[in-house]
């Protein structure tokens, strides 16, 4: 998967071939179609291993917070965990959902995983609207990926992340001043 991550992130899913991944990962592409019959096949299994990557990294931080701000530090690669590797092969993910509709329907359910996650993280720190507020963050990480993708250097490098990070801790600090 490492391959087929990097592959994807550094040319697209269009441009990434068996081939190329096999060669990559210094292994045959028999053996790469012998565990993935298809490209589509392939580029499904890297979706749910950066799922699995990131949903893993989310376990570790405790309190609503630190899930919050753990999601938009992943999503956006801040931090010392930051994989802008991963980041750029979820935005090509996300443009090739638009042609397969498996792909399609894993993002769709992973949409709302996250969307629960996050609404349940507003509502812990006592957010009246925590499903908007959810739905706002989340928006913001789709949409920078989206930006990113369709227009490369459109945003300043970075700014997504840091304006993300900024709306996210003046929203907590809300909480917090309304809480004292």
């Amino acid at each position: 998967m490492r391959a087929c991550k990097t592959l994807v992130a550094e040319r697209g899913v269009p441009r990434a071939t068996v081939a190329d991944v096999a060669r990559k990962a210094d292994i045959t592409p028999g053996l790469v179609h012998y565990y993935f019959p298809s490209k589509q096949a392939l580029v499904h299994a890297l979706f749910d291993s950066l799922v699995a990557d990131f949903g893993a990294r989310l376990e570790t931080v405790d309190g609503p917070e630190a899930v919050l701000r753990g999601f938009v530090d992943r999503a956006l690669a801040l931090g010392d965990d930051a994989d802008p590797e991963g980041v750029r092969a979820w935005v090509w993910l996300s443009a090739e959902a638009l042609h397969d509709e498996g792909l399609a329907e894993r993002w769709q359910a992973q949409a709302t995983v996250w969307l629960d996650q996050l609404t349940n993280a507003f509502d812990q720190v006592g957010a009246d609207d925590a499903a908007g507020l959810a739905g706002a963050v989340l928006s913001g990480v789709l949409g920078a990926w989206q930006l990113g993708t369709v227009a490369p250097g459109a945003l300043v490098p970075g700014s997504a992340a840091r304006v993300q990070r900024r709306f996210l801790d003046a929203i907590l600090a809300s909480f917090e001043a309304t809480r004292d």
